[in-house]
């Protein structure tokens, strides 16, 4: 996809022929800061840059390219440096487009949000009011996309001339609008970008063509998803959650609402960041590396609704990672960061580690993301030490690589203050990677479900766990932890040796469970990531055998939307059950029901 920005340099010194992602004019270049000067008063963006020195970091991104050997690589694009606080951050747009039509949208924009922003008093919108304030909105979104890269970016040229000449979002554009008590709402600006292309998308010669956003402001929050006009249909099962009345689409404008302060709450805030994460995780991943005909290969299966993990092993198989290069590029962080420790900037080497490990996280490198996390928080008076976010982090590292180390970090998280259920369940996760089922069973009690949805993974997760702290005895462990790979590796005379080696099962047990060699393996520990049907269909069998059938439903719907191969070989697994005695008759209707909900 061509945009009107300029073309990728060679190297970070060559200098950039400036044109207006708006207009296109080549003159006149001057700095539009994204996230709206005049919100700068704000007491949340103060504390943020109370001793803010006006530091600078690189932007440089990553562009594919397809090289004479027919391989995809990446090329480097710098783009214009930018702030690493997000009120600072600013794009150069002509003087014509500063001065004139966006200076106009950000002075009609304050006068409707400056009393509920800066005096908390709510405010009336009529239609021409939210007609107005969505056209700011995109205006924002659109320009924090301008340092996200050409390839990076959903907007087309188009895009940004229909905004600058209409004052209304493009095509395909939506937003909504909200108001929340929770420090998520006073400063934020994130755009997730996703692809939606047909099988004719090339990554070389197209980029990202649609994208979920938020723009949070004191206290006021500004959703937004872009899809392109074609896939339109897309868009009411896209969108975001719903909470009541809330939030409003304000696109082309309706009747008039009243915004008052704190109407939607931190837990709702949290709904809607799993909700841009969940749409994220439908891209095709990175195609550096790989052929044209393995592209082809893996296109194949994202288009035949492929989950993305299962795409990530698919990929693997036809690209082994070049884990020298990342280890490469984590000791160069490493030394980049201690150059700045050598220089007493502490604060600017934690950014640094801070900016690798998302790359490397994006990318998949989830043993450097570790690495890197870790030495951010490391840092002495480098301001991580006690954030809970970089705890986090570092826990999601682990946990994608099915470490239980991501437990101790996890567990500071949550110390830290951070007390929505992502980092429960993580903690649950790692806990259990680590052989230590009780104590993982133990938290998940803890949680609270937010909705349906985490109540069937609570539901499935206390099946498995269950099944293995109680049916299997295991409920102390005294030796070293099970590995997580050897659950999906082992065949299952060679885990029975494993587990009986580590006092985790007996033979009689296992047998009278009915888990015929044949057929089915120890997925149990495994069950709430929807990777095989039989893991579904035993926490199933046992939510009948503990009352708790009612759950069925919405437990296998989750399965279906989750799993290859429930809908494909789950009559299979259960036909194995029900040929070693147990009663599978509840479960094969509550599948069935499942099946027709879902197609």
């Amino acid at each position: 996809m061509a945009t009107k920005r300029a073309q990728t340099s060679e190297t970070p010194s060559a200098r950039r022929r400036f044109e207006c992602p708006f207009c296109g004019s080549t003159s006149g270049a001057s700095k539009e800061h994204v996230w709206a000067q005049w919100l700068h008063k704000t007491p949340a963006a103060q504390n943020l840059l109370d001793g803010y020195a006006g530091d600078r970091l690189k932007n440089v991104r990553g562009r594919v390219t397809l090289n004479q050997d027919d391989t995809y690589e990446v090329t480097p694009e710098f783009l214009p440096d930018v702030a690493p606080f997000l009120p600072k951050v600013t794009i150069l747009v002509c003087t014509d487009c500063n001065r004139g039509w966006m200076s106009g949208l950000e002075e009609k924009a304050k006068s409707l949000l400056a009393p509920l922003i800066f005096d908390n008093r709510p405010v009336r919108l009529d239609r021409d009011d939210q007609r107005l304030l969505s056209a700011w909105a995109a205006k924002t979104f659109m320009a924090y996309a301008v340092t996200l890269g050409t390839q990076g970016n959903p907007f087309t040229p188009e895009d940004y001339e229909y905004l600058r000449l209409n004052r209304v979002p493009p095509a395909g554009m939506q937003i909504w609008v909200f108001s929340a008590s929770s420090r998520w709402a006073e400063v934020g600006l994130q755009i997730e970008p996703f692809i939606l292309h047909d099988e004719s998308f090339r990554p070389d010669l197209h980029g990202m063509n649609s994208a979920v956003a938020s723009l949070a402001a004191g206290g006021v929050v500004f959703l937004m998803m872009k899809l392109p006009p074609q896939m339109a249909q897309l868009a009411a099962s896209l969108g975001p959650p719903a909470a009541g009345q809330w939030p409003q689409e304000i696109t082309a404008g309706g009747t008039e609402i009243k915004l008052e302060p704190g109407e939607l709450d931190e837990e709702y805030l949290d709904q809607v960041h799993r909700w841009q994460f969940s749409i994220n995780q439908h891209t095709l991943p990175s195609p550096v590396g790989m052929t044209t005909d393995a592209l082809d290969r893996l296109k194949e299966a994202h288009f035949a609704g492929v989950s993305t993990q299962a795409l990530k092993e698919i990929r693997r198989g036809v690209l082994p990672e070049d884990a020298k290069t990342a280890a490469e590029q984590v000791q160069r962080a490493e030394m980049n960061a201690q150059s700045f420790i050598d220089a007493g900037d502490p604060v600017g080497a934690a950014r640094l580690l801070t900016r690798a490990t998302r790359e490397h996280f994006y990318r998949g490198d989830f043993v450097g993301a570790a690495r890197l996390a870790e030495g951010e928080v490391s840092i002495p008076s480098g301001g991580l030490e006690a954030d809970p976010e970089a705890a986090y982090r570092i826990g999601q590292a682990y946990w994608n690589l099915g470490d239980p180390r991501g437990a101790g970090w996890y567990r500071r998280a949550i110390q830290l203050g951070m007390n929505h259920n992502h980092p429960r369940f993580g903690l649950v996760d790692s806990l259990m990677w680590g052989g230590n089922y009780a104590e993982s069973l133990g938290e998940l009690a803890l949680i609270s479900p937010a909705d349906d949805h985490e109540v069937s993974v609570v539901f499935v997760a206390k099946a498995a766990l269950s099944f293995l702290v109680e049916d299997l005895c295991i409920s102390v462990q005294t030796r070293s932890a099970v590995p997580r790979d050897a659950l999906t590796t082992l065949d299952h005379e060679s885990l029975w040796k494993l587990l009986r080696g580590k006092d985790a099962i007996s033979r009689p047990l296992w047998i009278k469970l009915g888990l015929a060699p044949r057929t089915v393996k120890f997925h149990l520990a495994r069950a709430w990531f929807g990777c095989t049907a039989d893991a579904w269909i035993m926490a199933c069998l046992w939510l009948v055998h503990s009352g708790e059938d009612e759950r069925l439903v919405p437990v296998l719907r989750l399965g279906l939307s989750k799993s290859l191969n429930l809908g494909l070989d789950g009559d299979e697994v259960l036909s194995v059950f029900e040929a070693s005695g147990i009663d599978v008759t509840k479960v094969r209707h509550a599948l069935d029901v499942a099946r027709k909900a879902r197609d």
